[in-house]
């Protein structure tokens, strides 16, 4: 093989393995750039999330403030006009949104923390490291079986009306979504609550699986009242018909 040939072989070798490296560098600068840019959309959608939480609090914390002028108003007409009839109509009507749990409340009871299970590596059935609506349903008939008042989870007041659904790794609560942990307050005799939940047979089951479960009573806690600025009461009483002569 002469010189001349051999120098031939190794240019176009060269000239190959350049192309290689070319094209290598390439992709991977590539691959950076759309990593980058995904990176890049994650932080604008996180941005985004907290800017309208922060506009949600602030919108929250007017509305409460219209709803205490609103009631403020109220009073206000009522006593110029000293109508017995209308303070009477307006005790009935807070009576109302106490019993249908419009009215936030406050009084002994107790406080129910849970979280899921931290993950094991041998495990052949990883859902049961995880609290299911199922579990939260089974303690929240376990507490008003033992005569609690109110309720509520993870700050949202549950009535007769309210669902409480897994959807993935959440559960939504009327119409909104939390993930863990969950905070379960419930008002009533804080002895009767307590006792109620250590004899629970799915908090026994949950317990065992390791879900993490914290319970402690209290003399004073709050449970807000139904958020209806965040829901509409009609779409939780759909295809539902009042007749007269059912009122009693």
């Amino acid at each position: 093989m002469s010189a001349a040939y051999k120098k031939i072989v190794l240019f176009v070798m060269f000239v190959l393995l350049g192309l290689i490296v070319s094209i290598q560098v390439k992709v991977i600068i590539n691959e950076r750039e759309k990593v980058s840019a995904k990176n890049l959309d994650s932080n604008q959608l996180v941005e985004q999330i907290e800017e309208l939480q922060a506009q949600n609090e602030i919108l929250e914390v007017e509305i409460q403030k219209a709803l205490k002028e609103r009631e403020e108003l109220t009073l206000s007409v009522i006593s110029d006009q000293a109508s017995y009839e209308l303070e009477t109509k307006y005790n009935q009507l807070n009576t109302v949104k106490l019993q249908a749990g419009l009215t936030g409340v406050t009084g002994p009871g107790v406080i129910i923390r849970l979280d899921d299970a931290a993950a094991l590596r041998q495990i052949t059935n990883a859902s049961i490291l995880i609290i299911h609506d199922s579990d939260i349903m089974a303690l929240l008939n376990d507490l008003k079986a033992a005569g609690a008042q109110a309720i509520s989870i993870n700050g949202e007041r549950i009535v007769a009306m309210s669902e409480q659904l897994c959807a993935g790794p959440t559960i939504r609560i009327n119409r909104n979504r939390y993930t863990v942990p969950f905070e379960i307050i419930a008002l009533g005799d804080p002895d009767l609550l307590n006792k109620a939940l250590q004899s629970s047979e799915r908090l026994a089951y949950m317990t065992r699986d390791r879900i993490v479960v914290n319970i402690r009573t209290s003399r004073s806690i709050y449970v807000p009242g139904l958020n209806t600025a965040n829901i509409k009461l009609g779409t939780l009483m759909s295809n539902l018909e009042v007749l007269d002569s059912d009122i009693r």
